[in-house]
């Protein structure tokens, strides 16, 4: 499989297979010095509580858990992921009543902090200063920014018990522009550090298989990039079908709708349709 050894652009690449722990493993032992966060325990009564480093490498971020999307394989394949991530943000940024089982581990809506140091995301509970999560930054797949919200985070990981592919997402109180770019500096001097363990080696064997692929950053195209349709229409309403496909069920729900409804309770909207989406406005707001 491609490797990402000497690349200068983070690009879609295939993931090494699903014997994670092991080549995490043995990735450790052999190029990178894996280091968790300088968190030091203290005893308070009964209360366990950590107290933050202020290494000058670390970076802290405030967020907001919005919970996460289970993600399949093929959504993280080339030219899809930054399609694929963006539509999770969106679900769960406006449409979290209608998903299902979306709230990841640490709470939908709790507040926390995002620290990167040491080649870890860390997730920090703000009051008890508590470890909630730790994720080694080279088994993230994928990270990147919302397309229509500057403070929207999201990165991919496999889960460790499960082996779900989740992709959680945050609000961040900063431009989480940020975050990314904190990222792509880790992730630079991991390349840096792995270009420096291979020359040590003074032409020894080196089993590069054993490579975890370095995550690539996620751009999502802008906004004024992504052609939207609009269409100013009369909205008459909803009422229950039999199944959700066939035009048959169409339109004999529309049919329906134009005979039972009065057209002055029909709501004037505005229907936007995009590559991704479609948004509908009313007017009347």
């Amino acid at each position: 499989s491609e490797k990402c050894e000497e690349a200068e652009m983070w690009k879609d690449m295939p993931y090494p297979g699903e014997n994670t722990e092991a080549i995490l493993k043995e990735f450790e032992g052999a190029t990178l010095r894996y280091a968790a966060l300088n968190l030091e325990a203290q005893t308070d009564g009964d209360n366990d509580k950590l107290t933050l480093s202020t290494d000058h490498n670390s970076k802290c971020f405030a967020v907001q858990s919005l919970g996460w999307v289970e993600m399949a394989e093929e959504d993280l394949a080339p030219g899809k992921s930054s399609v694929a991530v963006n539509n999770c943000i969106r679900q769960l940024s406006y449409h979290k009543a209608n998903l299902h089982d979306t709230a990841g581990i640490w709470g939908e809506g709790k507040d926390m902090l995002l620290i990167l140091e040491n080649e870890t995301l860390n997730l920090i509970d703000p009051l008890g200063q508590t470890l909630l999560h730790s994720q080694p930054i080279v088994s993230i797949r994928v990270w990147g920014v919302g397309r229509d919200s500057g403070r929207d985070f999201a990165y991919v990981a496999r889960d460790k018990l499960t082996r779900v592919l989740k992709c959680h997402v945050f609000r961040s109180d900063t431009p989480a522009k940020s975050i990314a770019t904190r990222l792509h500096e880790i992730c630079s001097k991991i390349m840096i550090e792995r270009r420096t363990a291979r020359a040590s080696m003074n032409g020894l064997l080196f089993d590069h298989s054993k490579l975890v692929d370095i995550p690539f950053q996620v751009e999502f195209p802008a906004p004024k990039s992504e052609l939207v349709q609009r269409f100013q229409v009369l909205y008459l309403g909803n009422i229950p079908v039999t199944k959700p496909v066939g035009m048959e069920v169409i339109n004999q729900a529309l049919e329906s709708s134009v005979r039972d409804t009065d057209r002055e309770d029909w709501t004037p909207v505005t229907v936007n349709v995009a590559s991704a989406t479609i948004t509908i406005i009313s007017e009347r707001a």
